[in-house]
């Protein structure tokens, strides 16, 4: 999910855009990381409203988890319901930057699918290992 934006294949895609187009590319990235800041923002507010009102009622263990479950569920919502001024795949008018926008889109689907698994994952491990803990 962290993946440079330096790196080599959003730099091929950046080097096909003419001027414009890479004006276009770079509100786009600073609307989409601002849209994910407030969604982040949002997450984290709720989260810790609802884990403070559970206090005493749930354990350590529930709370923690409902606290990433909740931040992560609204920040994701939050994305992808946020109205967005434009989307780049519009201003590409070249096989060759369809091409490797295309690339990008593919390459960052698998890297969160995987980063929601890992995440999943460690928290199970972690919950696991706190539980093997407290139960001796």
């Amino acid at each position: 999910m962290m993946t440079s934006t330096s790196s080599p294949m959003f730099d091929k895609f950046y080097n096909t855009l003419d001027e414009k187009q890479k004006k276009i590319y770079k509100k786009v990235k600073v609307e989409r990381l601002r849209i994910f800041l407030e969604g982040m923002i949002l997450g984290l507010l709720l989260a810790t409203v609802l884990v403070v009102s559970l206090n005493g009622v749930a354990n350590e263990n529930s709370r923690v988890c409902l606290f990433v479950f909740v931040t992560l569920i609204v920040n994701a919502f939050y994305y992808h319901l946020a109205p967005k001024s434009t989307y780049m795949v519009k201003h590409l008018d070249k096989e060759e930057q369809r091409v490797a926008w295309l690339e990008i889109y593919k390459t960052m689907k698998y890297k969160k699918i995987a980063g929601m698994l890992m995440g999943i994952l460690g928290y199970f491990l972690l919950a696991m290992v706190s539980i093997k803990r407290g139960n001796k």
